[in-house]
């Protein structure tokens, strides 16, 4: 069982690349709110579906502002923030 789950995660690796972390909208956020760790989450997800201008940390965003809707599960980019 242990090799066949390590086998199966290298070609996972190959397929789709190593993960990296990027922050999410842990719930709907509305136009203009507020930022923070109430919002926002960490998740690791294979490279090849992160965004570009991605966040790996949450303090990157903290104390922005949404400049639209974002969705809940949905990447959080240097380009839907409004930074103070």
């Amino acid at each position: 069982v242990h090799s066949y789950v390590t086998s199966t995660e290298e070609q996972y690796k190959q397929r789709f690349g190593e993960e990296v972390m990027v922050v999410v909208a842990k719930e709907d956020i509305k136009e203009l709110e507020a930022l923070d760790e109430t919002n926002l989450e960490e998740l690791p997800i294979p490279k090849t579906y992160a965004q570009a201008q991605k966040a790996t940390s949450i303090t990157e965003f903290r104390g922005g502002l949404a400049l639209g809707p974002i969705k809940k599960g949905e990447q959080i980019t240097a380009s839907r923030v409004a930074t103070l």
